[in-house]
Formats: structure tokens, C-alpha cells, sequence
């Protein structure tokens, strides 16, 4: 997976930027902005779903052949699976038409109320896939889905391009998604679907919401501090797209993006050895525990340093060939990259720091989100009219405050 980000962010971006106009690129992230309120139907289930199976589940076994080795103690497990599975699409068929009235009051041109409408329906569906994915990982299956994601990730970015191409604009990100969907989707049954058969068949016919108890608990927690994560991450497009206008808000969401793809690729060394994590925690193997998450941080911090300053280079030289490629208009200026990669590096910190943190079932970042969302929506409301004294606003709020306090709060670590 970590391969395939790091192609799909920089090709897709370079096309995106070759391809569609300045406006129609301020719409393209004012959707991405926006479809991520899909995200309030898993306010964090996922994660804890994945985590929660990990740490109880450590000594369910799967097979070669794809099916999990038969034991009484599988299953408590698949009811709580499936229970999480009913509570999951109940929330994503509440979200679906509060997202599409979001659109109509946010798109007055009728063209974009479509692939809108459109747009919010494969999130759906996108969402759905993320959490039967996430069943799997919980059973330290990190390798095998993460194929599966390569294969919806090559997917998606040959749909995108291909579309952007043949000048469906603001369709190419609508049919790239679409096409990620389906490909990751059927991937995962093919692979998976003897491991869903006995989920079905074990835990079917006592399938609660009353089964969650041992985790709504924590939810609470973890919606408080993923509705916080929409504002630190998402809320910068649409203020500035309603305030500046598109082509000034498609700068903000392109520049953001870069660094964003920089910062996920990065974390990509914690999310691939969190479910053994959990499952150290889950046998009070602290100490191998902690060793393991150290060295990914560090393999995280030093792959985030070594792309940004390769990233800023590349920006650098770009401007030197801006007659022939026309891309230097379509980002914010090399200053505000500066501080835009100090602040994803900030936060990844943040996010490893919680991870681990809740890899123990503990959530102590609760109260550290939302300072850090109250800040970064103070820093929009003073300075949302001057962007540079906004980022240098919210970088050096993240590297001088947030970051130290991150360190004090996981008390764990």
C-alpha cells in the first residue's frame, strides 16, 4: 500500500494540475473537504473495531486456506463483528441524506450537484469496505488487505487519470473513486469470503447493538476526537472556497494535499505494525510493545523529513519550467509549503503519539484534540483573509504546543 501512495498522490496530482482549470480544481477539493463529513458515520469505529479485535482476539488463528481454526472462544468475537457491523450501516444510511442537503446548500451551480450526490453514495460504500477491511486487520491480516488497497489504489489512479485526460473534470475524481471502490471490494471477496462465511454462520442469530458495550464507552472518545479531526484537516478548502473563492481555495486544497500524501505515506510504518502492537498490549508485553512502536516512529519521522525536502525541491525546480507545465500558479508559494510541512509533520507526530496510546485501549488525547481544534479554528476565523499569517499561525501552534503536550498527554509512553 505504502508503494501505491507514493505513486498515486504525486501522478494524480500532476495531472490533476496539467488537466483541469484553476476553478474546477478549488471545486475537486471542496468535494474532497466536504465528502470527508461521511466520516461522521465512523467517528473512529474502525480503528477501535480493528484495535478491540487484536487485543482479544490474539489467539484466533486463520489458515492457509483462507478460514479461521474452529475454537469455542471464536465465537463471542464474530456476534460483536457482526453487531458492529449493524450499528455501522445504520449510521452510514443516517449520514447519506444529511450529506446530500450539505451539497445543495454548498453548490448553488446545478453541474456540480450530480457528481456531488454521486460522490456521496461511493463514500458510502467506500466507508462500508473500510470497515470490513478493518475486521480483518484486527486479526493481524495488515499484509493481506493492504494488497488488497494497493490493487483499489492502481485503480483509482488509472481511472483518474484516464478520465482527466479525456476531459471529464470533475467526474475523473467521482469515477477514480468509484472504480477503487469496486476493485478493493472484490478483491477482499475473493479472498475473504470463506473468513466472512464463518462470521455469518457463528454469530448471525445473536447479532445486538447491546453487544458494543464494552466499546461505546471508548467511542464516545474517539467521536469526540475524530469530529475534532474533521476540523483540524478538512476545514481550511471550504472556508476559504466560500470566502476567496475557487481558484484560491483549489491552491489551498492542492498544496495541501501534496504534504497530506507525504504525511500518510510516512505513517504508514505505525499503522502497519499497530495491530501487533495491540496484540503485545494484549498479552502485557509491554517492553516489546513500546520497542516496536519507538522504531517505527523513527522510521516514520525520517521517511516524512526525507520526501518533504525531496517535495520542496521538486517545487523549486518546477518554477523553472513553468512556461511549458503552467503548475506553479496551481500551488500556494514555497513559503507556506514550509510551514504546511512542518504542520504535517507535527501532526503525524500526534497521530503516531494517540495510536499507540489507543493500541492500549486507553484514550487520553481527548482533551488534546480539542484544543487542537479550537486553535486551528480560531487561527481560520483571525486570520482566514491573510492565508500566510493563517498557516504561520497553525504551524508554529502545532510545533511549539501541541506536539510538546502530545508527548506529556500519552502518559503510556
Amino acid at each position: 500500500m505504502t508503494l501505491g501512495n507514493l505513486i498515486k498522490g504525486p501522478l494524480v496530482l500532476l495531472f490533476m494540475g496539467l488537466t483541469i482549470s484553476s476553478e474546477i480544481q478549488g471545486y475537486w477539493f471542496s468535494f474532497v473537504s466536504l465528502g470527508a463529513l461521511i466520516s461522521l458515520a465512523d467517528l473512529g469505529f474502525t480503528t477501535i473495531l480493528s484495535q478491540y479485535i487484536s487485543h482479544n482476539a490474539h489467539s484466533i488463528k486463520i489458515t492457509s486456506e483462507r478460514k479461521f481454526i474452529e475454537t469455542p472462544t471464536n465465537v463471542d468475537i464474530f456476534i460483536f463483528i457482526l453487531s458492529a457491523l449493524k450499528f455501522y450501516f445504520y449510521m452510514i444510511v443516517i449520514i447519506i441524506p444529511v450529506m446530500i442537503a450539505a451539497g445543495f446548500w454548498y453548490f448553488s451551480e446545478f453541474e456540480y450537484l450530480l457528481p456531488w450526490i454521486t460522490y456521496t453514495v461511493v463514500g458510502a460504500l467506500f466507508l462500508l469496505l473500510s470497515f470490513i477491511q478493518s475486521v480483518i486487520i484486527g486479526f493481524n491480516e495488515v499484509e493481506q488487505v493492504n494488497k488488497e488497497k494497493l490493487f483499489s489504489i492502481f485503480s483509482v489512479t488509472f481511472v483518474t487519470i484516464a478520465m482527466l485526460v479525456s476531459g471529464f473534470d470533475i467526474w475523473a475524481l467521482v469515477g477514480g473513486y468509484f472504480a477503487g471502490t469496486v476493485v478493493g471490494g472484490a478483491y477482499h471477496y475473493r479472498n475473504n469470503s470463506q473468513l466472512w462465511g464463518q462470521i455469518l454462520k457463528n454469530g448471525y442469530n445473536h447479532v445486538s447493538i447491546k453487544n458494543l458495550k464494552p466499546v461505546l464507552g471508548l467511542q464516545t472518545k474517539y467521536a469526540i476526537s475524530w469530529l475534532c479531526g474533521y476540523l483540524i484537516f478538512q476545514l481550511y478548502v471550504p472556508v476559504i472556497f466560500k470566502t476567496h473563492g475557487a481558484v484560491l481555495a483549489g491552491q489551498v486544497g492542492l498544496t495541501i494535499a501534496a504534504f497530506s500524501a507525504i504525511n500518510q505515506f510516512s505513517n504508514s510504518f505505525i499503522s502497519a505494525s499497530t495491530p501487533r502492537i495491540g496484540q503485545l498490549a494484549g498479552q502485557n508485553n509491554e517492553k516489546k510493545a513500546l520497542q516496536l512502536f519507538v522504531r517505527s516512529l523513527y522510521k516514520r519521522c525520517f521517511c516524512y523529513l526525507l520526501l518533504a525536502i525531496l517535495a520542496m525541491f521538486v517545487f523549486i525546480s518546477m518554477g523553472y519550467f513553468d512556461y511549458f507545465l503552467g503548475l506553479s500558479e496551481k500551488f500556494l508559494p514555497n513559503s507556506i509549503k514550509i510551514m504546511l510541512a512542518i504542520m504535517f509533520f507535527s501532526i503525524g507526530l500526534i497521530s503516531n503519539l494517540a495510536t499507540y496510546c489507543r493500541s492500549h485501549k486507553e484514550e487520553n488525547f481527548t482533551v488534546h484534540a480539542i484544543f487542537n481544534s479550537l486553535g486551528v479554528v480560531l487561527s481560520i476565523a483571525v486570520f482566514y483573509e491573510n492565508i500566510d499569517n493563517l498557516f504561520l499561525s497553525v504551524s508554529s501552534f502545532y510545533l511549539f504546543i501541541l506536539v510538546p503536550t502530545g508527548f506529556y498527554t500519552n502518559r503510556i509512553f
